[in-house]
């Protein structure tokens, strides 16, 4: 990704007194996105994880202000991982 020019990152996302209706307004705003590539929901912290395409810081803080109004009703926490590499140097095959 990063050798077109994309980032991707993860979004940690622990919600207190999480709801059905949490869980359907964030299912809303990963459908209409398009730099959501996936949407987990754990049981335990966080529960939550949001994996975000982005060509830009700008594009990722434009998402987290999004996220952050449609669960602006509830008590959030959010971490961001911002990953690089993505399995350059990777060895498929460890054992030979």
């Amino acid at each position: 990704m990063t050798k077109i020019g994309h980032f991707y990152s993860f979004l940690f996302i622990n919600i207190k007194n999480f709801s059905k209706e949490t869980k359907q307004r964030l299912k809303g705003y990963a459908l209409e996105s398009k730099h959501v590539d996936s949407l987990n929901f754990n049981l335990g912290k966080p529960n939550c994880l949001i994996q975000i395409f982005h060509e830009s810081m700008h594009e990722l803080y434009r998402e987290i202000s999004h996220i952050k109004e449609v669960l602006k009703e509830d008590n959030i926490t959010i971490e961001v991982l911002p990953l690089k590499n993505e399995g350059e140097n990777i060895n498929t095959i460890p054992f030979l």
